[in-house]
C-alpha cells in the first residue's frame, strides 16, 4: 500500500467513525435525558460490565484475525476454517462469563444475564469484521459500523419517545444483532470471496492451534476491560449508582474520542504485521496521534463547564469536574496506542499482559484510597495515573526491542 492509498484508508474510516461517533453521542444525550441519574446509573453500571462480553471478541480476537488474515502465503479457506472454528469455542466462553458475571453484579441476575446474552450474540460475525479490515474492504467495513450506530439511534428513539422505562434501553443489542444479521446475509449474497468463507465453516477443524494464538490476546483484552469497568463496580460499592451515573455521564464525552487513535491503528496494523521494524511509523504515529490528544483534550476542557450546566438542565453539572480529569486520558492513549499496536505485530502480548496486569492493580489500589474521600473525582484521578504507568512502561518495551534490533544489525 502506497502512502496515498494509506492516507485515503485513513481518512475514509475517520469520516466513517465521525459520523458513528455523532450517531453514538445523540444515543447517549437521549438516554440521558429520558432517564434520571440514577437510572442512568443503573443502566450504565449493567450495560457498561455486561458489555465486557462483546469488547473481548470485539478487540481482542478481531486483531488477531486481522493479523492472520493480514499474513502472505497463507491458504484463505484453510486459514477461515481455523479461525471460524476458533471464534465459535471463544463465543462460548463468552456465553460461561455471562453466567459467571450476573451473578457477580449487584443487579437482578435475569435481566443482567439477558443483557450479556444480547452482547455475545452480537460478536458471532467478528472473523467477517477482521477479514474485511486486513483486506482493506472499507466499504463493508464502514456500512457495518454506521449500522451499528443507527440501529442502536432508531431502538433509543423511539424508546425516548414513548418515555419507556431503563429496562427498555438496557436492551438495545437484540436489536443491534438483527440488523447484523440482515447486513452479513446481503454482504454474504453479493460476494463470492465471502460466500467461500461462511461455507468454510461446514469444515471446522478444533483440533487447530489457533486457539493458543487468540488466547494471550483475548486476556490482555479482558484485563484492559476490567481494568477500565472497575471503577464503576467500586463506585457502586462503595458509593451509589447515583455516582456512578455521574462518573460515566463524563467518560461518555471523553472515552469516544478514541475513535481517532482506532482508526489510525485500523488503517496501520496490517502495514506493522508485514513490516515488523517500521520504528518510523510508530514514532511518526506517535507524534501525530499525542498532539490530535493534547489539542483536543484542551479544547474540550474549555467548553466542559458551560456544556454541563445547561445539558438536561443542570442535571449531569456534578459530571463537569470528572470530565474536567478523564479529558486528559486521550493525549496518554493516543501516545501510547501506535506503541501497544507495534508490541502486539511483534508478538509481545505477555509484555503487555503483564503491564496491564500491573495497572490494573494500581487502579484497584488508588481507587480503594481515592474513592470514598473524592467518590467519583477520585476515580478518575485514579485512572489517569494508571495511565501513566501504561505509557512509561509500554514506550519502555517498545524502546527494548528496538535496541536490541539495532544492535544485532
Amino acid at each position: 500500500m502506497n502512502r496515498n492509498s494509506l492516507i485515503s484508508l485513513i481518512l475514509k474510516y475517520l469520516t466513517s467513525n465521525i459520523l458513528l461517533q455523532v450517531i453514538n453521542l445523540l444515543s447517549i444525550i437521549l438516554i440521558m435525558d429520558a432517564l434520571t441519574v440514577e437510572q442512568y446509573g443503573l443502566f450504565s453500571y449493567v450495560v457498561e460490565i455486561m458489555m465486557i462480553i462483546s469488547l473481548i471478541p470485539e478487540l481482542g480476537t478481531r486483531t488477531i484475525y486481522v493479523k492472520f488474515f493480514s499474513a502472505s502465503g497463507i491458504n484463505l479457506i484453510k486459514i477461515s476454517t481455523s479461525i471460524f472454528s476458533t471464534h465459535f469455542i471463544i463465543f462460548f466462553i463468552g456465553i460461561l462469563l455471562v453466567f459467571l458475571i450476573s451473578y457477580v453484579i449487584n443487579e437482578s441476575y435475569e435481566i443482567a444475564f439477558l443483557v450479556g446474552l444480547g452482547f455475545s450474540l452480537t460478536t458471532i460475525f467478528v472473523p467477517l469484521q477482521a477479514y474485511s479490515l486486513a483486506n482493506e474492504r472499507s466499504n463493508i467495513v464502514v456500512f457495518r459500523e454506521q449500522i451499528l450506530g443507527l440501529s442502536k439511534l432508531s431502538y433509543i428513539i423511539f424508546g425516548w419517545y414513548f418515555d419507556t422505562s431503563y429496562l427498555y434501553f438496557i436492551f438495545f443489542p437484540y436489536f443491534q444483532f438483527l440488523c447484523l444479521v440482515i447486513f452479513w446475509l446481503l454482504v454474504v449474497k453479493r460476494n463470492d470471496i465471502f460466500l467461500k468463507l461462511i461455507s468454510s465453516v461446514r469444515d471446522l477443524d478444533l483440533s487447530n492451534n489457533y486457539l493458543k494464538a487468540v488466547a494471550p490476546y483475548s486476556l490482555l483484552i479482558m484485563i484492559n476491560l476490567l481494568y477500565n469497568k472497575v471503577d464503576i463496580f467500586m463506585l457502586e460499592y462503595f458509593i451509589s449508582k447515583s455516582e456512578v451515573g455521574v462518573y460515566v455521564a463524563a467518560s461518555k464525552f471523553v472515552y469516544p474520542f478514541m475513535f481517532l487513535s482506532a482508526v489510525f491503528m485500523n488503517a496501520i496494523f496490517p502495514r506493522m504485521v508485514r513490516d515488523k521494524d517500521s520504528y518510523r511509523m510508530v514514532f511518526y504515529s506517535m507524534a501525530c496521534l499525542s498532539i490530535v490528544g493534547i489539542i483536543l483534550s484542551l479544547g474540550l476542557l474549555l467548553f466542559s463547564d458551560i456544556f454541563f450546566a445547561f445539558f438536561s438542565d443542570g442535571k449531569y453539572s456534578d459530571s463537569s469536574a470528572v470530565f474536567s480529569v478523564l479529558v486528559f486520558y486521550l493525549p496518554i492513549v493516543f501516545t501510547y496506542g501506535a506503541l501497544s499496536n507495534f508490541l502486539v505485530a511483534n508478538d509481545k502480548l505477555y509484555s503487555l499482559i503483564f503491564i496491564n496486569s500491573i495497572s490494573f492493580f494500581v487502579n484497584i489500589i488508588l481507587n480503594l484510597i481515592l474513592i470514598p474521600t473524592n467518590l467519583s473525582v477520585g476515580a478518575a484521578v485514579a485512572t489517569l495515573i494508571s495511565e501513566v504507568f501504561v505509557l512509561l512502561f509500554v514506550f519502555l518495551s517498545f524502546m527494548k526491542i528496538r535496541n536490541q534490533r539495532i544492535t544485532y544489525e
